[in-house]
């Protein structure tokens, strides 16, 4: 991992705490209001432009969840998806091993 991998690292994990402290910021202001989950997931090397589908599927991600996925592109080309969803409590282990496997 280089120099710049590890800053990209930094920030990502620094944009995934802004969001969980902003999405707490407005559960108090909104009570009761179910928030989505928004997951960063970068281009994966193995499954390229197809990281979507594969995500999705190791997840498990129901159509009727999904609000969303949405390209985070560079000048030319998707670097990684957001994907927008309605959390479930099966979701988080699955994500886990998304995580395990592709970092």
């Amino acid at each position: 991992m280089g120099v710049f991998d590890s800053v990209k690292k930094a920030s990502q994990n620094l944009a995934v705490k802004q969001s969980a402290e902003d999405n707490a910021r407005v559960a108090t202001m909104f009570p009761g209001v179910e928030l989505p989950r928004v997951d960063y997931i970068p281009k994966s090397r193995e499954y390229g432009t197809a990281t979507p589908t594969a995500y999705i599927a190791t997840v498990g991600l129901l159509p009727e969840d999904v609000f969303g996925i949405l390209p985070v592109n560079s000048e030319s080309a998707a670097q990684g998806f957001e994907f927008v969803y309605r959390d479930r409590p099966e979701y988080a282990r699955r994500r886990a091993a998304w995580h395990r496997h592709h970092g």
